[in-house]
């Protein structure tokens, strides 16, 4: 039986080499664990093509894994059979479950403002809005450091994006002076957001918390996360007119096509709050 313990570095070696993040690295090995356990008394460099496809089918099928999960499952059986292994399944005809397309939850700007006025804690208000300023992932946004802040441009850089892509995006004006009251206040060392130890980053889990205490305390009744803010930022740009182009480098999207679901977010500034309907009826309107 081959050694899987040696596999699996070999696995994570190859991983480093393409300079995956620490999160992909984490899900696929995730996804290798429990690959391994299913062909656990399985050869893995001779399962058949075939064999493979039946655990894809087991996933969606008995153990009722997401459309995305199985997707995620099979980039991570490829990358170890293509890049770890060397062995060729023709990956390209695997049937593929179709995700869901669900439009994201986004907050008016009305919602914004009551949303980072809900906390009087400072390091929290910032939070809040570094995160609709920027339209930060939740991994770029904690991996902010303090000269990351352009004040003469008004810019965020962005280091070691999504595929390791460096880029800029955006700092208002009211978020750069709440930022230098919190950087007087905290004087933080390394990161610009730290948790309790200095030069240490924030938490993902701490900012989770921050933004449900401040949707319940705002009384804002949608189902928000911190991907939230990105959307929201993505469209509110957009509905203010800025080009979707403009809004894809922002963001740091590879693909337009990833941008394009912004424009069924954002409200038609072509019918300027008037429905047809309304104007049918006007006369019935309160």
């Amino acid at each position: 039986m081959e050694n899987r313990n040696l596999l699996n570095e070999r696995f994570n070696r190859d991983l480093a080499i393409c300079n995956y993040s620490p999160n992909t690295v984490s899900i696929y090995q995730l996804h290798l664990k429990n690959f391994f356990n299913y062909f656990l008394e399985k050869e893995i460099s001779e399962i058949s093509t075939e064999e493979l496809k039946d655990y894809m089918h087991w996933q969606l099928q008995i153990k009722k894994s997401s459309s995305s999960y199985v997707n995620g499952s099979l980039a991570c059986i490829k990358f170890l059979y293509n890049r770890t292994l060397g062995i060729a399944h023709n990956f390209g005809k695997f049937p593929r479950p179709k995700l869901p397309k669900k439009l994201p939850v986004i907050l008016s700007q009305q919602e914004v403002r009551k949303l980072i006025e809900s906390t009087e804690n400072l390091k929290h208000k910032a939070i809040l809005m570094l995160l609709y300023t920027s339209g930060l992932r939740i991994s770029e946004f904690l991996n902010l450091k303090v000269t990351d802040i352009d004040s003469s441009r008004m810019q965020i850089r962005v280091r070691g994006g999504k595929g390791q892509k460096d880029r800029y995006t955006l700092l208002s004006r009211v978020c750069l002076n709440l930022l230098r009251d919190y950087w007087r206040a905290y004087r933080p060392k390394v990161y610009l957001i730290e948790g309790m130890k200095a030069g240490h980053p924030y938490s993902e889990n701490s900012v989770r918390k921050i933004i449900d205490k401040g949707v319940k305390k705002a009384g804002i009744k949608k189902h928000i996360k911190i991907h939230s803010m990105r959307h929201s930022f993505a469209t509110h740009l957009l509905e203010n007119g800025l080009d979707i182009v403009h809004i894809k480098n922002l963001l740091g999207h590879t693909s337009l096509k990833t941008t394009m679901i912004y424009l069924h977010l954002r409200q038609t500034p072509e019918l300027k709050g008037k429905h047809p309907l309304d104007t049918i009826f006007k006369d019935k309107q309160k």
